[in-house]
């Protein structure tokens, strides 16, 4: 048994160092943002995004038909999934990120459009993306807005619940009760099938 355990093991090392070297590792996931990461984005970033941003790339946006470039950059989610364009940032990366070229309008579409962003701005979008994108809101909103559900009383109605009762007939009986006997007799007799015949009683045995 020995030699077949100290086998096995051998063939499960080579098993994880094959995956291991072949690449197909798990990723870790990022880790969250640091305090001085949200500080830094609720005292440079954000107030940017208010100003120049939300008004053409949020969810109110969306709502209201504004929408550019299926971009949102009011949420995290929205950030990293980039918009019809592609990504624009990466985590840790600002030469890879081309929110930078957007921004220091080196690309379409130039971002903001109208006039371009003074560059002690865009270096705080730079330190930004490399401390990881810190944002501290994680909440999305629905990509189609739910839309409330109207009351129809009319239809509300016709629910058996809300129905008045009525009185249903009773069934007639198929035989009449004869003199002498007991209409539950007629009852029973109209239950029994036709040519019927009564089952044997049955007796013990001695």
């Amino acid at each position: 048994m020995r030699p077949l355990a100290a086998s096995l093991v051998a063939v499960m090392l080579a098993v994880v160092f094959t995956g291991a070297a072949s690449g197909d590792e798990v990723k870790p996931k990022p880790a969250e943002a640091s305090n001085e990461g949200i500080e830094f984005f609720e005292k440079k970033i954000r107030p940017v995004l208010v100003e120049q941003c939300y008004k053409c790339h949020s969810a109110e946006a969306r709502q209201a038909g504004k929408l550019r470039g299926k971009l949102l950059l009011d949420s995290e989610a929205g950030v990293l999934k980039g918009g019809e364009t592609g990504l624009i940032v990466v985590r840790g990366k600002p030469k890879e990120s081309r929110l930078l070229t957007l921004l220091r309008h080196e690309e379409e579409p130039k971002m903001p459009p109208k006039s371009r962003l003074s560059d002690p701005v865009i270096s705080d979008f730079q330190k930004w993306i490399e401390l990881g994108v810190p944002y501290p809101r994680t909440t999305v909103a629905s990509e189609t807005p739910k839309k409330p559900m109207a009351l129809d009383l009319e239809a509300g109605r016709t629910w058996w619940a809300f129905r008045p009762v009525a009185e249903a007939p009773a069934p007639a009986l198929t035989q009449k009760a004869g003199p002498g006997k007991k209409s539950i007799s007629s009852c029973s007799m109209s239950l029994k099938p036709p040519n019927s015949l009564p089952r044997p009683v049955p007796t013990r045995a001695r």
